[in-house]
């Protein structure tokens, strides 16, 4: 296919869209010597856009688009993979919608010609869909003929477009395939034949054949609503397929980055759980070098971070506590008196101590010292601290 950068386009240049066509511009130029426009109205050949017309059930656009694909499917000749359809305006008799049915690979061309004016607001539009009147015929190249020798066109009649190629000198197949269906209309237009031409095919087809002088560089500026931009291929859209190749690196560099993150989180929690781990550990040797006939299953450290939470700003917990340590520890017998349990609460301190000749010598101490205020209740021992 020839590139698109090297090739010429036709177009027309509107210094005012509600003027004709043919009082502007016009002329012949590759993409890059494009004159610069506010709107940007790209033409497809008539050939490459079917017009098919399908009952629809009353719901959004986009829910509509989703279930295009297979309504058409036993309608289209390729599959509905390869196609772009786009939902155009308007609701015929017997609530029949009209949907433009077009090859991606033209779509992608139709947005690639596009980019070249960003900043522009883009319309992509079927040949078939300016045409003045319905129905209609026009010759693709106006008294030309293609390298076979034939000529070749459309037919845009009222269930869509049907593109011909014939001779000079016969009357086209589908033009006659057509003729029940075009009886009905008073006239019919030609556009793009000789007066010669169109007098040989009135008189095959039996119905008056009316030249005219259309293309589609007369016609009228076409309606937003019509554009086969839709979906993948609006503007606003991310391209089906192109958004794996732009953000392919951006994407592998953030999951990368991700992971790195993950992983040194990770380390630096197991970090912490370590010195988390050796800080309770020197805590509890700490605790049962102090009180070392505390029981096991009195989780004495626990017990303390418990009633330390309760009693924040409260320091009489471990005066408390070093008070009953050293009236332990100053024991003249190594038999020391294990605790059974031990327990603060709102400035109190319980100790319940097993019932021996040290648990005496422990009271004895802690009653010698006169900033406490020591009670018992069998071998349950309340300290508290002494009012001031």
């Amino acid at each position: 296919m020839e590139s698109l950068d090297t090739r010429e386009f036709d177009y027309v240049l509107l210094q005012d869209p509600t003027i004709s066509r043919r009082f502007n511009h016009s002329g012949t130029a590759l993409l890059a010597h494009m004159p610069l426009a506010d709107t940007v109205e790209i033409v497809l050949p008539a050939r490459v856009v079917r017009l098919l017309k399908v009952k629809l059930p009353r719901a959004k656009a986009s829910a509509l688009q989703r279930v295009l694909p297979n309504l058409l499917e036993d309608r289209l000749m390729s599959d509905s993979s390869d196609c772009h359809f786009a939902l155009l305006p308007g609701i015929y008799a017997g609530g029949e919608r009209e949907v433009a049915v077009v090859d991606r690979t033209w779509m992608r061309l139709a947005r690639h010609i596009s980019q070249r004016w960003p900043g522009s607001r883009s319309v992509c539009i079927s040949e078939a869909l300016l045409v003045p009147v319905v129905p209609f015929i026009v010759l693709d190249m106006p008294g030309q003929k293609n390298a076979s020798g034939s000529i070749s066109g459309f037919i845009r009649h009222t269930d869509g477009v049907l593109p011909f190629t014939t001779d000079a000198q016969h009357l086209p197949v589908e033009l006659q395939l057509l003729r029940p269906a075009l009886e009905s209309s008073t006239s019919l237009g030609l556009a793009g034949a000789s007066p010669a031409l169109c007098q040989a095919w009135t008189d095959e087809l039996g119905q008056a054949l009316e030249p005219s002088d259309w293309n589609w560089r007369h016609a009228a500026v076409a309606d937003p609503a019509m554009t086969l931009f839709q979906c993948e291929f609006a503007r606003n859209a991310t391209p089906a397929g192109d958004w794996q190749r732009v953000w392919r690196w951006p994407m592998f560099f953030a999951a990368a980055c991700g992971l790195a993150g993950i992983l040194g989180l990770n380390l630096h929690w197991l970090k912490l759980e370590r010195e988390a781990n050796a800080l309770r550990a020197r805590m509890s040797a700490d605790f049962r070098t102090l009180l070392p006939g505390m029981s096991d299953r009195g989780e004495p450290l626990l017990m303390a971070k418990r009633q330390l939470g309760r009693q924040q700003g409260d320091d009489h917990f471990l005066v408390l506590s070093q008070a009953l340590a050293q009236a332990t520890l100053s024991s003249g017998t190594q038999a020391l008196p294990p605790l059974k349990r031990l327990d603060y609460r709102n400035g109190i301190l319980k100790a319940e101590l097993h019932a021996t000749q040290n648990a005496v010598e422990v009271i004895q101490r802690l009653q010698s010292q006169r900033e406490l205020e020591v009670r018992t209740e069998g071998n349950l021992v309340i300290v508290s601290r002494r009012a001031s």
